[in-house]
């Protein structure tokens, strides 16, 4: 989970915001007409927008929710000392239950961007950067086989059980 809200905080304060940010700043140096420097704030503002995918509802949610599972985690953590985590016998069974949400969500943020990217022609170098960062390892690429794994399992246990879709 640090991991991945690490990567999201540098992608967004490093590769978005200050990247940006100096962006502006050298074309506000170099600008001396006051309609030029609304254009600049104005492509700087949509800029913005688009790299921290806020026009993508879908990778925005799933961005979201991720940090609100790795903030869950934090404050159910953080609500027991190292005693009641020994001796609290539903545990295991809520943090296996944070852990397959983080996964499922995290896994959605991965191939979501990775549609993004790969529909778009014009895909930002910043999306790209943010990939790098995520599965540098193959941690998510793997993942993404195993969630595409259980799938198929789930999909061939039906027909093995008698399931009859339309039936």
């Amino acid at each position: 989970m640090s991991f991945l809200v690490d990567n999201i905080y540098s992608y967004l304060q490093v590769d978005v915001l200050e990247a940006l940010h100096n962006q502006l700043i050298e074309g506000l140096k170099s600008s001396s007409d006051f309609e030029e420097i609304c254009k600049m704030h104005d492509n700087h503002i949509q800029q913005l927008i688009d790299q921290c995918f806020l026009n993508y509802a879908e990778v925005f949610k799933s961005i979201n929710d991720v940090l609100y599972v790795s903030q869950k985690l934090c404050k159910f953590l953080s609500q027991m000392d190292e005693e009641q985590i020994l001796e609290n016998e539903d545990f295991p069974a809520k943090f296996l239950q944070i852990k397959s949400n983080f996964e499922m969500l995290s896994n959605k943020i991965f191939t979501t961007l990775s549609s993004y990217k790969n529909r778009s022609h014009r895909s930002s170098p910043q999306l790209a950067q943010l990939l790098l960062r995520f599965d540098y390892n193959d941690y998510f690429s793997h993942l993404q086989e195993k969630f595409e794994y259980l799938a198929s399992q789930s999909i061939g246990n039906r027909g093995q059980y008698g399931y009859q879709p339309g039936y």
